[in-house]
């Protein structure tokens, strides 16, 4: 009995957002049938990759070379906001600060096209990486 009371109800009720309910779910599954192909075609037939797998590459070994939770200065020539962004999130647990004030114990410069390591003061060179990402430690007055 209560069976049929609640069967009829909801019968009732849906028929009535049986099309709102399609106009939801049907543009969701195609957004994802679409966003899957994408993603496949740009990793699969155009062989694209995320740029955040280069910064991976560059900043790992000095990743473990810095403390973990120590606050860090940050210097690039590239693109200065993108690579603090994307060296901030590859490098934690440390915790990035954009340029060289206030100085904390260590700097991490990336710098392209550089035959000779820059001098920055107040630090001197701990580490070259080779690939344009270089480590300072501060000096000792």
């Amino acid at each position: 009995m209560i069976k049929l009371y609640l069967k009829n109800k909801l019968n009732g009720y849906f028929s009535s957002v049986r099309g709102a309910v399609w106009l939801i779910v049907l543009p969701a599954v195609l957004i994802i049938i679409f966003y899957f192909f994408s993603s496949f075609s740009d990793i699969v037939i155009k062989k694209e990759r995320s740029k955040m797998i280069d910064y991976e590459k560059r900043f790992a070994a000095l990743k473990k070379d810095l403390p973990g939770h120590a606050f860090v200065n940050f210097v690039s020539n590239q693109d200065p906001i993108r690579d603090y962004f994307a060296a901030r999130y590859v490098l934690i647990p440390a915790r990035l600060l954009r340029g060289l004030e206030p100085q904390q114990n260590y700097l991490v410069a990336q710098f392209s096209d550089q035959t000779k390591p820059p001098d920055f003061k107040g630090y001197t060179l701990k580490k070259d990486y080779g690939n344009g990402v270089m480590l300072y430690s501060r000096s000792v007055d």
